[in-house]
């Protein structure tokens, strides 16, 4: 009788344990969200208003495909991906289907479709809750409205120029062994020799040309004119020719108060400041 009672206790406590974890864990499984953590997004078809985007994973990264062909903006795609993987479905409103309009989230309004490899998700993207931080969404699927957080509707844009890759120019700072450009009346010249850096015989500071060599291995623009083409009646302004193991050339217009580069028949809007950082000459400090 004494050995049975010394199991007692233990066994007691274990039951209680059991009855406390279990509707933990049972939640814990239920716990949603819009996009399961562990799928391989491959495509993603969006809709917001009258536009359709198209966007596609391959092996050197995310393109646009419709409606433009074009690299994708990387790190806006990769940003929306991560927010759908963290929000949570954990706030249903209701699945009355008469009240889908109500919340914008009928078959005809604005959508997410995730493709992976084996899963496919859309997700109807409704109107802003009672706060903006806040939006509806419906899972097909899934007759249910939920009020979600909306940090992902920030990466989603009715203008395709919002997810296109910016880049101009991106090489590797040690593979540049020359620059050369002119601006109208103004020109300059640097190239690397054994020792560093010339303008003529004249030997440049490292740290001087470390940062402008940053600026210009890395050129983004601010966005695009028209069909990628340069606006009538832009005006040639000069040319920035940087030497890798092959010439990159990058030639400057104007019109107006605004700055174009045009590389490989395509135009790109840059900034003031962005035109002034390329076409920059470096001057030594003075001696102290």
């Amino acid at each position: 009788m004494t050995k049975v009672k010394s199991y007692i206790l233990p066994f007691t406590a274990l039951i209680i344990i059991v009855l406390y974890f279990t509707p933990l864990v049972f939640n814990k499984e239920k716990e949603q969200t819009i996009l399961f953590p562990g799928i391989k997004v491959k495509e993603i078809e969006l809709k917001k208003g009258e536009k359709k985007f198209y966007f596609q994973n391959k092996k050197n990264g995310w393109y646009m495909i419709k409606p433009i062909k074009w690299k994708a903006e990387e790190n806006k795609i990769n940003k929306l991906i991560n927010k759908l993987k963290h929000t949570k479905l954990e706030n249903p409103i209701t699945d009355d289907k008469n009240k889908y309009k109500d919340y914008q989230v009928t078959n005809s309004g604005d959508y997410i479709k995730i493709k992976g490899l084996s899963k496919e998700i859309k997700v109807f993207i409704g109107k802003r809750g009672p706060r903006y931080s806040l939006i509806y969404v419906r899972i097909e699927g899934d007759n249910n409205i939920y009020l979600v957080d909306s940090s992902f509707a920030n990466y989603i844009s009715q203008k395709s120029d919002d997810f296109r890759d910016k880049t101009i120019l991106k090489i590797d700072i040690e593979k540049i062994k020359k620059v050369r450009w002119k601006e109208e009346d103004k020109s300059f010249s640097m190239e690397k020799k054994e020792d560093g850096w010339y303008v003529g015989k004249n030997k440049l500071e490292n740290e001087k040309v470390r940062t402008y060599l940053a600026t210009i291995s890395l050129i983004t623009a601010i966005g695009f004119p028209e069909q990628n083409k340069l606006p009538e009646g832009a005006e040639e302004k000069g040319e920035i020719i940087i030497t890798t193991d092959k010439d990159f050339i990058l030639k400057l217009y104007k019109k107006g108060e605004k700055f174009y580069i045009l590389q490989d028949n395509i135009a790109y809007i840059i900034s003031k400041f962005k035109k002034e950082e390329i076409f920059k000459e470096i001057i030594n400090s003075p001696p102290s």
